[in-house]
Protein backbone atom coordinates (compact mmCIF):
# COMPACT_ATOMS: atom_id res chain seq x y z
CA UNK A 1 0.00 0.00 0.00
CA UNK A 2 2.86 2.33 0.84
CA UNK A 3 4.54 1.88 -2.55
CA UNK A 4 1.22 2.49 -4.32
CA UNK A 5 0.86 5.89 -2.58
CA UNK A 6 4.46 6.81 -3.45
CA UNK A 7 3.94 5.91 -7.12
CA UNK A 8 0.59 7.75 -7.23
CA UNK A 9 2.10 10.94 -5.74
CA UNK A 10 5.11 10.75 -8.05
CA UNK A 11 2.83 10.30 -11.06
CA UNK A 12 0.69 13.32 -10.05
CA UNK A 13 3.75 15.52 -9.46
CA UNK A 14 5.30 14.45 -12.78
CA UNK A 15 1.99 15.14 -14.60
CA UNK A 16 1.76 18.65 -13.12
CA UNK A 17 5.41 19.42 -13.97
CA UNK A 18 5.04 18.16 -17.55
CA UNK A 19 1.83 20.19 -18.00
CA UNK A 20 3.53 23.45 -17.01
CA UNK A 21 6.63 22.62 -19.09
CA UNK A 22 4.38 22.04 -22.11
CA UNK A 23 2.57 25.35 -21.52
CA UNK A 24 5.90 27.18 -21.26
CA UNK A 25 7.19 25.55 -24.45
CA UNK A 26 3.98 26.43 -26.34
CA UNK A 27 4.20 30.03 -25.11
CA UNK A 28 7.81 30.28 -26.33
CA UNK A 29 6.85 28.91 -29.76
CA UNK A 30 3.53 30.67 -30.41
CA UNK A 31 2.89 33.20 -27.63
CA UNK A 32 1.96 36.76 -28.64
CA UNK A 33 3.66 39.55 -26.73
CA UNK A 34 3.12 43.31 -27.03
CA UNK A 35 5.10 45.84 -25.01
CA UNK A 36 4.46 49.56 -25.50
CA UNK A 37 7.76 51.47 -25.50
CA UNK A 38 6.45 54.98 -26.30
CA UNK A 39 2.97 56.37 -26.81
CA UNK A 40 1.87 59.83 -27.98
CA UNK A 41 -1.71 61.04 -28.36
CA UNK A 42 -2.68 63.82 -30.78
CA UNK A 43 -6.05 65.56 -30.85
CA UNK A 44 -7.90 65.09 -34.16
CA UNK A 45 -11.36 66.38 -35.22
CA UNK A 46 -12.64 62.80 -35.70
CA UNK A 47 -11.15 61.32 -32.52
CA UNK A 48 -7.78 60.75 -30.91
CA UNK A 49 -4.79 59.68 -32.99
CA UNK A 50 -2.20 57.59 -31.17
CA UNK A 51 1.37 57.09 -32.31
CA UNK A 52 2.96 54.10 -30.60
CA UNK A 53 6.37 52.47 -30.67
CA UNK A 54 5.95 48.85 -29.53
CA UNK A 55 7.85 45.58 -29.31
CA UNK A 56 5.54 43.03 -30.92
CA UNK A 57 6.56 39.41 -31.21
CA UNK A 58 5.11 35.97 -31.72
CA UNK A 59 7.06 33.17 -30.15
CA UNK A 60 10.51 33.59 -28.72
CA UNK A 61 11.05 36.95 -30.40
CA UNK A 62 14.80 36.60 -30.79
CA UNK A 63 16.29 39.65 -32.58
CA UNK A 64 12.87 41.24 -33.19
CA UNK A 65 12.79 44.95 -33.89
CA UNK A 66 10.33 47.58 -32.75
CA UNK A 67 7.14 48.43 -34.63
CA UNK A 68 5.60 51.86 -35.35
CA UNK A 69 1.81 52.06 -35.19
CA UNK A 70 -0.62 54.92 -35.87
CA UNK A 71 -4.20 54.36 -34.67
CA UNK A 72 -7.39 56.40 -34.93
CA UNK A 73 -9.61 55.01 -32.18
CA UNK A 74 -9.61 51.24 -32.73
CA UNK A 75 -8.56 51.46 -36.41
CA UNK A 76 -4.90 50.93 -37.33
CA UNK A 77 -3.93 53.42 -40.03
CA UNK A 78 -0.23 52.55 -40.33
CA UNK A 79 1.93 49.72 -39.01
CA UNK A 80 5.54 49.01 -39.95
CA UNK A 81 8.30 47.00 -38.33
CA UNK A 82 11.74 48.59 -38.30
CA UNK A 83 14.29 46.91 -40.55
CA UNK A 84 16.96 44.89 -38.74
CA UNK A 85 19.86 47.15 -37.66
CA UNK A 86 18.34 50.12 -39.54
CA UNK A 87 16.76 53.33 -38.29
CA UNK A 88 13.71 53.17 -40.57
CA UNK A 89 10.72 52.87 -40.81
CA UNK A 90 9.98 54.74 -37.59
CA UNK A 91 7.09 57.23 -37.57
CA UNK A 92 8.38 60.75 -37.05
CA UNK A 93 6.83 64.21 -37.07
CA UNK A 94 3.16 63.26 -36.98
CA UNK A 95 1.21 66.44 -37.84
CA UNK A 96 -2.54 67.13 -37.83
CA UNK A 97 -3.99 69.73 -40.21
CA UNK A 98 -7.80 69.77 -40.21
CA UNK A 99 -8.92 66.31 -41.40
CA UNK A 100 -5.45 65.43 -42.70
CA UNK A 101 -2.55 63.58 -41.13
CA UNK A 102 1.05 63.85 -42.33
CA UNK A 103 4.15 61.95 -41.22
CA UNK A 104 7.32 60.40 -42.50
CA UNK A 105 9.06 57.20 -41.50
CA UNK A 106 12.61 57.91 -42.61
CA UNK A 107 12.01 56.26 -45.98
CA UNK A 108 8.65 57.58 -47.27
CA UNK A 109 6.49 60.63 -46.59
CA UNK A 110 2.75 60.12 -46.07
CA UNK A 111 -0.34 62.33 -46.24
CA UNK A 112 -3.73 60.91 -45.32
CA UNK A 113 -7.07 62.73 -45.54
CA UNK A 114 -9.85 61.23 -43.44
CA UNK A 115 -13.50 62.12 -43.89
CA UNK A 116 -16.57 60.49 -42.35
CA UNK A 117 -18.95 58.62 -44.65
CA UNK A 118 -22.36 60.20 -44.96
CA UNK A 119 -25.05 57.69 -44.15
CA UNK A 120 -27.77 57.34 -46.76
CA UNK A 121 -31.40 57.55 -45.76
CA UNK A 122 -33.56 54.43 -45.96
CA UNK A 123 -35.30 55.67 -49.12
CA UNK A 124 -32.00 56.21 -50.93
CA UNK A 125 -30.61 52.80 -49.92
CA UNK A 126 -33.37 50.65 -51.45
CA UNK A 127 -34.12 51.56 -55.07
CA UNK A 128 -37.82 51.99 -55.76
CA UNK A 129 -39.38 49.28 -57.88
CA UNK A 130 -40.45 50.50 -61.25
CA UNK A 131 -44.18 50.22 -61.47
CA UNK A 132 -45.32 48.16 -64.43
CA UNK A 133 -48.73 49.02 -65.85
CA UNK A 134 -51.22 46.34 -65.08
CA UNK A 135 -52.58 44.38 -68.06
CA UNK A 136 -55.63 45.98 -69.44
CA UNK A 137 -54.87 49.37 -67.93
CA UNK A 138 -54.99 52.46 -70.12
CA UNK A 139 -51.71 53.79 -71.30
Amino acid sequence: MKSFLIWSCATCVLSIISFFCGRGYQDLRNGYKLEVLREESVSFPLGTVKRMQVMESVGLGFLDTDTSIIQLGDVTLYKARRAFQESWPVVQKLKVDGNSLAWHDGHWQYQLRIEPVEKESVKEQAPAKEQQPEPGAAK
